[in-house]
């Protein structure tokens, strides 16, 4: 089988399409940390046969987890990793985004010499554009005489890839779950040791990044960013954007709709694309949709996870940072058998 993880707030109808996507891709089962505490969203969640869900508003009022989003999603990352690091049928897990989606071919995956623990999906990112039927396009990274052209042509800044890409260049890492291994947003780290690992890439192992693809998507995350405690930790472009928008919802001379206006010029001036000039030079790709149907946990698993998920949650958050792990997770793991402890999620 084949998991992901991810610490999510979001409407019902993103939800829903990442959870369908993913599953149509190759995942068999989504562990979901939901933020915000959207009962539609939990509703729709608790009740689905391929998902995990916790509450973590209700989870954390017993376990206070950091402001900073990035630090909670490495710590529900690594939850995951030491849940799954003993279910046999578990064998991959991938640390995703609300607004991502596998894009992999499943079977020469699972087909990976068993000596490679660590794979990186590179990312395809869905163009920004306002236009009807652009969401099927997507870039790819490219290199640098592309990039040098895109650069000469105004239509980014600098041949980078940062500077083409609105979202990460560097995509995101699946790992064999185990206790050897710690997960970051982007990158895992053998436990003890300084340094990252090298990962196995492939032209097969991509994923989708719905990074602001419509003016509507571009609000509500920059909503949602400014919104989640310390938030995330950006550089260069999108965080001028970050500080762009910041200025216009706090500005208190502009009303609702001169504060619209201005966000639809900063979407306008720094995030919309140029479809058609990209089209014409062949630097989009589109993707299938996967038909793929997923496999479920056994009873016995099942039972396995909730119990040990539980205990998880009101773990000591020691356990889940790998740049500072202070805990044996084999003992860990022990004592996680030991005593009732109180629920806060739900296994399909």
């Amino acid at each position: 089988m084949i998991c992901t993880v991810s610490t999510i707030k979001d409407s019902l109808t993103n939800v829903t399409r990442f959870v369908e996507g993913n599953l149509a891709a190759g995942a068999d089962h989504l562990f979901i940390f939901l933020e915000g505490g959207d009962r539609e969203v939990l509703a729709y969640l608790e009740k689905h046969p391929h998902a995990t869900v916790v509450d973590s508003d209700e989870a954390n009022r017993h376990n206070p987890q950091p402001d900073n989003l990035n630090a909670r999603q490495t710590i529900n990352a690594n939850r995951v990793n030491v849940l799954l690091s003993d279910i046999e049928s578990a064998q991959w897990l991938f640390h995703i985004d609300g607004d991502e989606c596998l894009d992999i071919d499943k079977d020469r995956l699972l087909a990976i010499d068993g000596g490679v623990a660590t794979v990186r999906l590179l990312p395809k990112e869905s163009v920004s554009s306002s236009r009807e039927g652009d969401d099927r396009y997507f870039k790819r990274l490219l290199a640098r005489e592309e990039l040098s052209l895109l650069t000469v042509l105004g239509l980014i800044d600098k041949p980078t890839n940062r500077s083409y890409f609105h979202g990460h260049v560097s995509g995101k890492i699946g790992i064999r779950p185990s206790l050897s291994f710690g997960m970051h947003i982007h990158q895992a780290r053998v436990l003890g040791e300084d340094e990252t690992t090298t990962d196995f890439e492939a032209d097969w192992l991509h994923l989708l990044h719905y990074e602001s693809f419509t003016m509507e998507e571009f609000l509500r995350k920059w909503v949602a960013h400014l919104g989640a405690g310390e938030g995330a930790k950006f550089r260069g472009e999108k965080d001028l954007v970050r500080g762009a928008v910041s200025a216009v919802l706090a500005n208190p001379h502009l009303d609702e709709d001169e504060r619209r206006r201005y966000l639809t010029e900063i979407y306008q001036r720094r995030i919309e694309e140029d479809v058609p000039t990209l089209l014409k030079l062949g630097l989009l790709d589109t993707v299938e949709r996967g038909d793929y149907r997923p496999s479920s946990f056994t009873p016995r698993e099942r039972k396995k996870l909730t119990h040990e998920l539980s205990a998880l949650l009101v773990a000591d958050k020691g356990h889940f940072q790998p740049r500072k792990i202070e805990h044996d997770l084999v003992e860990l793991k022990r004592r996680i058998h030991r005593g009732p402890v109180r629920r806060f999620h739900r296994t399909s």
